[in-house]
């Protein structure tokens, strides 16, 4: 959105989309505003054509885990260690009493 104001003109960009962080994907939201003092939306451009640096004030903010789900629970290796002894203590025990029956 670009809109002239009193002392210049104004645009501001809205962002949506997705942060990665190495293995972690968030959602991000912002806000990026533009400020040009003492310039119109059309002098703003004929400077830009003809090859002008442009000076802005400029204000940003972004979010990222913006309605993002809860992690779902990880089960800890040492409680996954405890059920597979478990299991094959189990197994184990299973056997000894079929060959004991014999």
């Amino acid at each position: 959105m670009f809109s002239n104001v009193a002392g210049g003109s104004v645009t501001a960009i809205s962002l949506a989309g997705q942060f990665r962080n190495f293995a972690d994907v968030d959602p991000l939201q912002g806000l990026l505003s533009l400020q040009f003092a003492g310039m119109t939306y059309q002098q703003l451009l004929e400077m830009i054509v003809g090859g002008q640096s442009v000076t802005a004030m400029y204000s940003a903010s972004f979010a990222t885990d913006v309605d993002a789900p809860a992690p779902a629970a990880v089960p800890e290796p040492a409680s996954l260690a405890f059920l597979g002894i478990g299991l094959v203590g189990l197994a184990f025990a299973g056997r000894r009493l079929r060959v004991s029956r014999r």
